[in-house]
């Protein structure tokens, strides 16, 4: 039996060196596309976000590992994209990338500040989106993270201060009785359109009409133990602050007998505000190429209930000049 000995442990010394050479594992680059707004839904300039991930493929006991730093800085537009090497699944696609520590932002002039820890690439597509939102007392430091599905979604957050993605988007149809229609709302596409939760303008002008007619539509979905029927706006007007009373367009629920008990239905509204071309003119003249900038409108129920809401100077600047004088 001892004699044996001697000729397992040669075998075992031996096996790694007789045993086929491995191959490097495949890698490949993917991209995360950050936009970093602060609590105002104001982009952030000059912001640097930074952080290491691991990816890992095979056995549970033995797997393949890659480690990758990554990091970028932010455009005026508040966005940054960050190309991050990974393992490669068979098919090309990226292996998931699990933050190894938690990521760092560092504001212009300011001291890095650890965030939560970041995993990218979790659905396979070399392309991930991300919103970065500061907020004061957030869980993980001041920086709120947010994955967003895809870049539709994605440019209708980054790109709302700019006048042309607006231009991109206007629809122009004909009335029944032969005036022009224009709508903005395909330039704020929704996450889930069975929970649509908008707001976009939409102007009308009557045939032989010199003059068009200007709404802010809003399409609410909420779930309440009862419909809340918002029915008054409160926003800056011609002549200083102004409330106007809503116009209802549609309301309607789903809710079930258990929903019902347990006060979680899901309800729906559609209302609308007219505003006069001569503000809708004002605030398009406040637009400035490159300057974020927003007109606040709130909306109230008879119950105290609140929403607030932002329209960015640069649809108004698009939407006035679809129609024109």
């Amino acid at each position: 039996m001892t004699s044996r000995l001697p000729l397992l442990a040669a075998t075992l010394f031996l096996a790694p060196l007789l045993a086929p050479a491995q191959t490097a594992a495949p890698l490949v680059q993917g991209q995360v596309h950050f936009l970093f707004l602060d609590a105002g839904e104001l982009p952030m300039a000059g912001l640097t976000l930074s952080g290491t991930c691991e990816s890992r493929l095979g056995s549970f006991w033995n797997p393949t590992k890659h480690r990758a730093s990554w990091s970028c800085t932010t455009s005026p537009d508040g966005v940054c994209a960050a190309t991050i090497e990974t393992l490669a699944q068979a098919d090309g696609t990226p292996v998931s990338c699990r933050g190894t520590d938690r990521s760092t932002v560092q504001e212009k002039g300011g001291a890095p500040e650890r965030i939560s820890y970041l995993a990218f690439f979790a659905k396979g597509s070399k392309d991930n989106y991300a919103l970065v939102q500061k907020r004061t007392g957030w869980k993980d430091g001041q920086y709120s993270f947010k994955s967003v599905d895809n870049i539709d979604l994605f440019d209708a957050l980054a790109l709302r201060y700019r006048s042309s993605y607006y231009a991109g988007y206007i629809e122009r149809t004909r009335t029944p009785e032969g005036g022009a229609a224009w709508s903005l709302q395909a330039a704020h596409p929704q996450e889930n359109p069975d929970e649509q939760n908008l707001v976009y303008l939409r102007a009308e002008r009557g045939a032989g009409q010199e003059a068009a007619s200007v709404d802010v539509v809003m399409a609410l979905t909420y779930v309440d133990e009862v419909i809340r029927r918002y029915d008054t706006a409160q926003f800056e007007g011609l002549q200083g602050g102004q409330t106007q009373p809503l116009k209802k367009i549609s309301d309607g629920n789903t809710c079930g007998v258990r929903d019902l008990l347990s006060g979680q239905c899901k309800y729906r509204e559609e209302l609308v505000l007219p505003l006069p071309m001569a503000l809708v003119r004002q605030l398009a003249g406040q637009y400035r190429e490159g300057v974020p900038g927003n007109w606040r409108l709130r909306i109230t129920t008879p119950r105290g209930q609140q929403l607030d809401f932002m329209i960015a100077y640069a649809e108004f600047a698009a939407l006035a000049d679809a129609i024109g004088p």
